[in-house]
């Protein structure tokens, strides 16, 4: 019998399980706490203690969800893009391996339960107060990505103001800002389609078999676009689409203001920064920064999925490798 069916039989008898420091207290009615379900107690006892640690700190920190629990590096905490999936940090921190410890930050609004907030600086404080109660001193790194980035260097911001030692920020595909509305947000996705268009087309005019295969693929993709619009129906999509809407509204309103902190921009390939995204706008935010480049015909959406996550999670660990040294040398 494994720790959870375990639980499951103590509930079903009444017997209640509290948690008291590292130690347990069994609270039930006479005879239902049986010698044999005492000890199976303690044979379980440290896996028992742990599950309840887990459902007590995510009771107390909703927003935090660990991805990488373990090691005794400075942690990071992620921001999640526009649509709140902090899961888009699994496979970085798989990469990164168990001595570094990351941390989601999911958003309101994907349980039902809460409200999606309306604001960067909402969001921000929403994620500092649970970071604080959860992490009570630094040092630690904030990273987001994409949307996330914008809402990070708020959340850096409004640590610092509370004395939380926060000196680097990582923004991994981040656009700034500006780019997430009007004229600029039109042409960076126009330009987008119309470059995997014409990647496309050469791949077709050098390899003419690709053509029945190109059309297998369109097939397939509209097939899945129907069952994406079947699934709007869903109330888990409706909450979804809710809380990117509000993301996104937030982010085009916000206008991120000056602050010393040191900060890596991780561009998904060479040249990103300088492209519509405006993120090369970070860099003059702030006088410590610094650009890496991913490999060439990386984009966004893939710097953070097999296999490009690699050659990212490789560039990320090396930063951390750096924060860590110099950590340890000021202590």
């Amino acid at each position: 019998m494994n720790t959870p069916e375990l639980l499951d039989e103590l509930r079903l008898r009444g017997i209640e399980v509290r948690l008291s420091g590292d130690a347990l207290r069994l609270i039930a009615e006479p005879g239902q706490l049986t010698a044999d379900l005492q000890n199976r107690v303690r044979t379980h006892k440290a896996a028992i203690v742990e599950a309840l640690q887990r459902s007590r700190d995510a009771q107390a920190h909703p927003a935090i969800v660990p991805l990488q629990a373990s090691g005794a590096r400075a942690p990071v905490f992620g921001v999640a893009g526009h649509n709140g999936d902090i899961f888009c940090y699994r496979a970085l921190a798989a990469h990164l391996g168990n001595e570094q410890p990351l941390y989601g930050l999911q958003p309101p609004g994907l349980d039902g339960a809460q409200k999606p907030l309306e604001s960067v600086e909402q969001l921000a404080g929403y994620f500092a107060d649970q970071v604080i109660s959860f992490q009570a001193s630094g040092p630690f790194v904030v990273a987001g990505y994409c949307a996330g980035g914008t809402v990070a260097w708020e959340l850096v911001r409004q640590l610092r103001a509370r004395n939380r030692k926060v000196e680097n920020l990582f923004m991994i595909g981040a656009p700034h800002p500006c780019s997430f509305g009007g004229w600029r947000e039109s042409a960076a996705l126009v330009l987008h389609r119309a470059r995997g268009a014409a990647r496309q087309m050469a791949r077709i005019i050098r390899e003419p078999a690709l053509v029945s295969v190109h059309l297998q693929r369109l097939r397939k993709l509209a097939r899945q676009s129907l069952a994406a619009n079947a699934a709007l129906d869903s109330e888990y999509a409706a909450l979804r689409f809710r809380v990117e809407e509000k993301t996104l509204a937030a982010v085009r309103s916000y206008r991120p203001a000056f602050q010393d902190v040191s900060l890596t921009v991780f561009s998904p390939c060479p040249g990103w920064v300088r492209s519509l995204d405006a993120a090369w706008k970070w860099l003059h935010l702030t006088p410590r920064s610094q650009v890496l480049e991913g490999p060439v015909g990386s984009n966004g959406d893939v710097m953070l999925l097999e296999p490009i996550v690699v050659q990212t999670a490789a560039q990320v660990r090396r930063r951390l490798d750096q924060i860590n040294a110099g950590l340890a040398e000021s202590i």
